[in-house]
């Protein structure tokens, strides 16, 4: 009879549940109050190492942009909860596009879907226009606060900004200060005809729990 086709797997015959149970244990292991470490909690320990050491200083992009001929159209983004939205924040017009680097550019649903129970912190978020005049007419306003008080506002009120960036580009605004994205949080503008604005975010921490 021919051998079907595909990978040939070499085991060392350990077809048990109980064998994998073991791996990366090791006997008479302690914790640190002295303690011996239980299988289950050495492999515990292996998995929220491997967490805490991954590199966080993942950078998420999200792009907004009005295709509208003419009009200027208002944006509401995140908002994952509805909350700026029921506070008076206008809600995002038909002739917005919002797009993502966020797990490859998949859609901006799945990044709003995906910030539900999620807290993630961003040092230093760089604001890039389209040119330099939009600065004053988008009207940015940040939503945030927390179960007892929520408000809006605005940009330069609201964060300590540095214009002069590296590259000298004056349509580029740097906050120098931590923002997290969560349920909370909100940023609202409008954007004039053809005009479009990428935010950009230094995420250095997440977690889903």
């Amino acid at each position: 009879m021919p051998t079907p086709a595909g990978a040939m797997c070499f085991t060392n015959k350990q077809h048990l549940v109980s064998s994998v149970k073991e791996i990366g244990v090791e006997a008479g292991r302690k914790g640190p109050d002295g303690r011996e470490l239980t299988a289950e909690q050495q492999q515990f320990l292996i998995s929220q190492n491997d967490i805490f050491n991954m590199p966080k200083g993942s950078l998420l992009t999200v792009s907004i942009f009005n295709d509208h001929a003419t009009d200027p159209q208002d944006f509401l983004l995140f908002d994952v909860a509805g909350i700026a939205e029921a506070s008076g924040a206008s809600p995002t017009g038909a002739d917005i596009e919002i797009t993502t680097t966020f797990a490859g550019g998949v859609p901006y649903p799945a990044l709003q879907m995906w910030m539900v129970g999620t807290h993630i912190g961003s040092i230093g978020t760089m604001f890039d226009f389209s040119d330099v005049p939009m600065i004053s007419s988008t009207n940015i306003k940040i939503w945030n606060g927390n179960i007892e008080d929520y408000n809006a506002k605005s940009l330069k009120n609201y964060f300590q900004l540095a214009r002069d960036t590296y590259a000298n580009d004056q349509k580029l605004l740097v906050m120098k200060t931590t923002l997290y994205l969560n349920s909370f949080l909100a940023i609202s503008g409008t954007l004039p005809a053809q005009k479009q604005l990428d935010i950009l975010f230094n995420v250095t921490y997440f977690s889903n729990f």
